[in-house]
């Protein structure tokens, strides 16, 4: 009886809003290594985003880091996105690598690129995949960046062999896990 009434207590209290909603995912896999959620928020008016980095790190220090995205405010074309991204890495840094491909039958659209702060103290490699969203009145994204330290020459090897897994690895994602991690 007790079991019967705290059940149906909790029922109430889940249909009044009362209780607090399931944890979207906790963790996600890429490249063979497990990344755990840092953080999730809701930005704009049905925007959101959820950032995954690898322990022990944190979203201060960062090696690699994995983010979900949805975007109500861009429209629902992913190409137009991409090419918006491209934009605005080449206006903070235009002698940033970018690269953009389209995907014929998903229509999704895929924006790499690799930039620098001013002072050179890093270099970023990040992959956007975009994809329209659940409903198709707006966007997600999934997007894996690396940060590695000091001139490129002294990571150019480890890099031109990861960037290409990356590339292909963001395009074969599973999106309906970001799908899921957002609400959608």
């Amino acid at each position: 009886m007790y079991r019967q009434r705290h059940l149906l207590a909790a029922a109430l209290m889940l249909l009044a809003g009362a209780l607090p909603p399931a944890r979207a995912q906790d963790s996600v896999v890429f490249d063979g290594e497990r990344y755990i959620r840092m953080h999730r928020e809701r930005q704009s008016p049905g925007d959101r985003m959820v950032q995954f980095v690898r322990e022990p790190e944190t979203l201060e220090n960062w090696t690699q880091a994995i983010g979900y995205y949805r975007y109500r405010t861009k429209g629902n074309d992913p190409t137009r996105a991409a090419y918006e991204l491209r934009d605005i890495v080449k206006a903070a840094n235009p002698d940033a690598e970018t690269g953009i491909l389209l995907h014929t039958v998903t229509r999704d659209a895929l924006i790499e690129f690799l930039t620098w702060p001013a002072d050179g103290r890093h270099r970023e490699f990040t992959v956007v995949r975009y994809s329209r969203s659940a409903d198709g009145n707006g966007l997600v994204a999934f997007q894996f960046s690396h940060r590695f330290q000091g001139a490129v020459k002294d990571s150019a090897e480890h890099f031109d062999k990861k960037w290409l897994s990356w590339k292909s690895q963001a395009l074969e994602f599973d999106i309906a896990k970001v799908h899921a991690a957002l609400g959608d």
